[in-house]
């Protein structure tokens, strides 16, 4: 999850001029970077032999 304080340092980062749709879809992308690097620190990934796997299956 991310923290207002997050939140409010990248909407400050931002141009002064911009459209809603912008910092909304800025703020999702951050927000999933943040779940990602959230994942890899509590161990919840995939190796590339599972996902190989699991790709394989999938596309039978």
């Amino acid at each position: 999850m991310i923290t207002k304080e997050r939140l409010i340092q990248v909407i400050n980062g931002m141009p002064e001029e911009i459209s809603i749709e912008e910092v909304i879809e800025e703020l999702v992308f951050i927000s999933k970077i943040e779940q990602g690097l959230y994942d890899v620190e509590s161990g919840r990934i995939l190796t590339d032999s599972v996902v190989a796997e699991k790709m394989e299956k999938w596309l039978k």
